[in-house]
């Protein structure tokens, strides 16, 4: 379940880069896109963090 969840905030955080790039003119396009990187390298950080204590 903890792996779902993951994927599914990487996939989230990658929407929210993509979606509001060509918005950051916008203060709200700024802080969704800053949320988005966020996600996405947290979701990674925490996927990594586990695969190193499997080995």
């Amino acid at each position: 379940m903890k792996k779902i969840l993951q994927g599914i905030c990487c996939a989230v955080g990658g929407g929210m880069i993509g979606f509001f790039a060509n918005r950051l003119d916008t203060v709200i396009g700024s802080v969704c896109f800053t949320l988005g990187v966020i996600l996405l390298v947290g979701s990674i950080f925490l996927v990594s963090k586990q695969d190193q204590e499997k080995k």
